[in-house]
C-alpha cells in the first residue's frame, strides 16, 4: 500500500483529465497535494511560473502535466501560438523542474514526472508544434 503522509505533491494541470485522476490518486494516499492550473498560473508566462514557485513549501514530487494542443500544420500555426505551446508544454516544466529539484538535491530525496504523449514519438496530421513540444519534453526528461 503506498502512503505519501508528510509528502508536498505538485501537479501541473490538475484539473485536466489526466491531471485530475493524479491528484485523485495522490490524495487518496494521503498526499498533500499542490495542484496548479491556468487559472493560478499563466503558464505562457515566466514571470507568473517564477512567482508561483516562490510561494510553493519545499516539493518531494513534482509531476508536470499541464499542456495544450493546437490543431494546425505548418502553413495554419501562427508564431504565436507556436511559441504558446512551446512555452506551456516545454518551458514551464524546464522552469518548474529547475526550480524544484534545488530542494530535491539538497535533501537527496524526490521525484519529478514529466507527463508527455505519445505523439512526441509519432505524429499525425496537424499535429506539429504539439509533436515537437511532446519529443522536447521527452528529451528533457531523458537528459
Amino acid at each position: 500500500m503506498f502512503d505519501f503522509s508528510n509528502k508536498n505533491i505538485l501537479v501541473t494541470g490538475g484539473t485536466g483529465g489526466i491531471g485530475s485522476s493524479i491528484v485523485k490518486l495522490f490524495k487518496q494516499y494521503n498526499g498533500n497535494v499542490i495542484s496548479i492550473n491556468s487559472s493560478h498560473t499563466d503558464f505562457r508566462s515566466t514571470n507568473d511560473i517564477i512567482s508561483m514557485l516562490h510561494d510553493l513549501p519545499t516539493i518531494d514530487i513534482c509531476i508536470n502535466c499541464a499542456g495544450i494542443n493546437v490543431i494546425g500544420d505548418l502553413h495554419t500555426i501562427s508564431e504565436e501560438t507556436y511559441d504558446d505551446i512551446m512555452q506551456i508544454n516545454v518551458k514551464a516544466p524546464f522552469l518548474i523542474s529547475q526550480y524544484v529539484s534545488g530542494y530535491m538535491k539538497s535533501g537527496y530525496t524526490g521525484k519529478i514526472v514529466n507527463i508527455s504523449s505519445i505523439w512526441g514519438e509519432k505524429t499525425i496530421s496537424k499535429r506539429l508544434c504539439y509533436t515537437t513540444s511532446k519529443a522536447a519534453l521527452i528529451g528533457m526528461t531523458k537528459h
